[in-house]
């Protein structure tokens, strides 16, 4: 009963989760604390034509892998959720210059070339961007394309963005207010960056756990984060 109540809610307007905001016009960039700091750009959903867009980015030989990322998501408004690996600076050679600056570069030789540097994958699963390492990758697709009663698609989406925000204040938040009892196991501590474009929260969190090392426990109402 009380799943069917909070699926009826969710997200039927702005919804204040914390002091995380999550509206279905509007993106909203939270901080490690879960704090609100912007509140713009009008969010669509798209499709993975994207990849064939043109790439505009000034690239330069060191390049900070995960803000860089998040940035283009902005820029390209795809929904972006990264690995722990996707992070800090990189260095480009040469080469991947020349590639990246070449006219007929895409938005796919940009991720070819990023994820190279840090031997990671990239998917485009549903409209949502996955980068992470290649059995994270593998074993989330696995778990999105499986149904599970507890986090079924309620058919409700997310608009928002989280930059290093802490996963045990991200998980206390959907906790209250999904009823779920969503709870993070002693000993870890992970900051989470992700960009969420109108898509079922409940991928959001599949996603985020396992691209991040994690496994999920899951029974009537409740989801354990374990190593």
């Amino acid at each position: 009963m009380k799943k069917n109540c909070f699926l009826i809610a969710l997200f039927c307007s702005s919804i204040i989760l914390g002091d995380s905001i999550f509206s279905p016009a509007f993106a909203k960039k939270v901080d490690r604390k879960g704090h609100v700091l912007t509140s713009n750009s009008s969010i669509r959903p798209v499709s993975s034509s994207f990849l064939d867009l043109p790439l505009t980015v000034d690239v330069t030989k060191e390049v900070d892998f995960r803000d860089l990322l998040l940035q283009l998501a902005r820029d390209w408004n795809v929904s972006l959720i990264l690995g722990k690996e996707a992070r800090g600076r990189v260095s480009l050679s040469e080469e991947q210059i020349n590639i990246l600056k070449d006219k007929k570069s895409t938005v796919k030789d940009f991720l070819n070339v990023l994820s190279e540097t840090k031997k990671l994958e990239w998917i485009i699963w549903k409209n949502v961007l996955l980068i992470g390492e290649p059995l994270a990758i593998k074993k989330c697709i696995s778990l999105l394309n499986q149904p599970n009663p507890i986090l079924q698609n309620s058919g409700k989406t997310i608009n928002a963005e989280f930059y290093q925000t802490n996963l045990n204040s991200l998980a206390k938040q959907l906790s209250e207010f999904s009823e779920l009892n969503i709870a993070v196991s002693e000993g870890i501590h992970n900051y989470v960056t992700m960009r969420l474009a109108s898509i079922p929260w409940e991928q959001a969190l599949i996603g985020l756990v396992y691209l991040n090392g994690f496994q999920m426990v899951i029974s009537d109402f409740s989801v354990l984060i374990t190593p």
